[in-house]
């Protein structure tokens, strides 16, 4: 399967075990390639990385490299894609630490903005800024184990916005 998002192009492959799946990758590497090349576009060859899902359980390891048509392409173990942090265990953990991080990032900002701010302009700037990133692709993490840490998180710039101080609620 090809998934498309504006220049970003992935291809999504299903088998099971390990060496089918990179023969597999291999053919599909090359022949994108030369359809690419073929209709006068190129692949950025730099840009190009690979992962491999498996359930959490699993114990399979894989390569730090695979070779696709004499390129050397390096495994992922958590990639970055469309602005989401990806495992390829697929837990989300290092997505909510980047958004947790992230998030604390706005709530100085909001703290900073408060002090030469009215709250309609506070309350605009939580929207743009926290809510919009705690929110954003939630389909996808929002059942993740640790999610109660970006709960935390929005709660602490709630409170900024609405002047409580840490202990109360």
């Amino acid at each position: 399967m090809v998934v498309q998002y504006a220049d970003d192009k992935s291809i999504i492959i299903k088998k099971n075990t390990l060496p089918e799946a990179i023969e597999t990758c291999s053919l599909l590497y090359r022949a994108a390639k030369n359809w690419l090349s073929v209709n006068g576009s190129c692949l950025n060859e730099l840009k190009t990385s690979c992962v491999f899902f498996r359930a959490p359980q699993s114990r399979l390891s894989h390569p730090a490299t695979i070779v696709l048509d004499g390129l050397d392409v390096l495994v992922e173990e958590k990639p970055h894609f469309l602005g989401l942090h990806l495992d390829g265990r697929l837990n989300y953990d290092a997505h909510v630490s980047g958004l947790c991080k992230q998030l604390s990032s706005y709530t100085f900002c909001l703290r900073k903005l408060k002090t030469m701010a009215n709250r309609s302009v506070l309350l605009t700037a939580y929207h743009s800024l926290v809510m919009s990133s705690a929110t954003y692709a939630i389909s996808f993490w929002g059942s993740a184990a640790n999610l109660e840490l970006v709960f935390r998180m929005q709660k602490r710039a709630l409170k900024v916005l609405l002047g409580l101080k840490p202990g109360q609620s």
